[in-house]
């Protein structure tokens, strides 16, 4: 299916409302284009966002107390 869209004065393209929900995007998603410059083709789709990674992987770190006293610190450690 094809559909041609026209470049706005900002040089920006309208996705139609039937892409996007296909697509599954909403307001603010990110996405991403890949040009194969060969074929002149341009694919898009929705990006990983690095927030998500971040999101998921939060989880797992351990907030870290900033050292203030570094003799304190090694004695409290080198005990253990």
């Amino acid at each position: 299916m094809k559909r041609f869209r026209r470049f706005s004065s900002e040089a920006r393209i309208t996705l139609p409302s039937f892409l996007r929900h296909r697509l599954g995007l909403k307001q603010n998603d990110r996405l991403e284009a890949t040009i194969e410059p060969d074929s002149r083709q341009v694919t898009i789709k929705p990006a990983e966002i690095d927030d998500q990674w971040s999101e998921r992987i939060s989880g797992y770190a351990k907030p870290r107390v900033p050292v203030l006293d570094v003799d304190t610190y090694y004695q409290e450690h080198r005990s253990n």
